[in-house]
């Protein structure tokens, strides 16, 4: 018959689990896995806590030994699970922003479509990497520098006409 690991430990880590088994902030699976480990420090064994907590023996049995494989780490995270690979590699994510970034295609603007056709991929996968990344092509930004906008502003500023001025030309004809 198989035993349950022991479990020690320090204050520090006993301490630290205890805010975590008392709280209401953190999520409740966390919770529980800390209380799980509280229990077994102090001795009890699977079937004990798993009655104390309504939980199925497996459970408290699989945290115990999560945790005394890989301590407070191991029972903060939960375990990468298998699925399926990603069809969309990170080098085709990239480059898709990359080539958003970087050039305007012929309309002056990216559309999901336009991409889409560029790069292979669906317009749907086009917005997830554009949302991913925060990425969006339909807002102008403004690309000037500083002092591009400082001479821009001095030439507005040197050069205006106002708006009387203007009316008194086109009123005497200067202005055409």
């Amino acid at each position: 018959m198989r035993t349950a690991p022991r479990i020690h430990l320090s204050k520090k880590d006993r301490v630290l689990l205890g805010a975590f088994a008392g709280t209401s902030r953190e999520p409740s699976r966390f919770v529980y896995r800390a209380r799980i480990v509280l229990m077994a420090a102090d001795g009890l064994d699977n079937q004990e806590i798993a009655s104390r907590l309504g939980i199925t023996r497996q459970r408290a049995g699989r945290w115990r030994n999560r945790f005394a494989d890989l301590g407070i780490e191991g029972i903060k995270n939960d375990a990468p699970r298998s699925g399926r690979p990603p069809v969309i590699t990170k080098c085709k994510k990239t480059r898709t922003a990359n080539l958003t970034q970087n050039q305007l295609p012929e309309s002056g603007r990216w559309t999901r479509r336009k991409m889409a056709e560029v790069s292979g991929l669906s317009a749907s996968t086009v917005g997830r990497i554009w949302k991913e990344r925060g990425i969006k092509p339909h807002v102008r930004a403004n690309k000037l520098t500083a002092e591009e906008k400082e001479e821009a502003a001095l030439r507005l500023y040197r050069f205006r006409m106002s708006l009387a001025d203007i009316l008194d030309q086109a009123d005497s004809g200067e202005f055409r």
